[in-house]
């Protein structure tokens, strides 16, 4: 976040949760495996979830090319359903990691008010990583348990 100011960071978190959302979406209703199909919805749901939970601390970012980056997240996950599940879930795995930090950062820069929330995006970044590194050690039966307990979380 070395050159990014707060809001900067914000509204580039904010479109990657819509992009995010539309992946998993996208994965989800196209998935030929029913296992898979509630997965990628569980996921979807979360990127949702906590672009609710950003709402408060977004409200003044103006998002003109919302629908861009919700098609580009479309066709990223429409692509990503041609891919082998354990190459898209690396790349899943090394996004959430590259994000983290950069989400911990902003959790300590952000003003005392948004830590709430903004330790929550770190919390869901951090399931991200938890779901996609159970499913590559091949536990698939646990992976969603990360994501679920968030959606419990924010939905309380």
């Amino acid at each position: 976040m070395v050159a990014r100011s707060y809001n900067q960071q914000l509204k580039q978190t904010l479109k990657n949760e819509i992009y995010g959302e539309a992946i998993f979406t996208i994965m989800a209703k196209f998935s030929l495996s029913e296992e898979y199909r509630n997965k990628w919805l569980q996921l979807a749901h979360l990127e949702s979830l906590t672009q609710v939970k950003l709402a408060p601390i977004t409200q003044s970012i103006s998002l003109l090319n919302r629908k861009t980056n919700t098609y580009m997240g479309y066709a990223v996950g429409f692509l990503s359903l041609f891919l082998p599940k354990s190459i898209f879930l690396k790349a899943l795995l090394k996004e959430a990691e590259r994000y983290l930090p950069i989400f911990r950062q902003l959790e300590s820069l952000g003003p005392a008010k948004d830590r709430t929330i903004l330790s929550y995006l770190t919390a869901h970044e951090q399931a991200l990583a938890d779901f996609a590194q159970q499913e590559l050690a091949g536990h698939q039966q646990k992976s969603l348990s990360p994501i679920l307990s968030m959606l419990s979380i924010g939905l309380s």
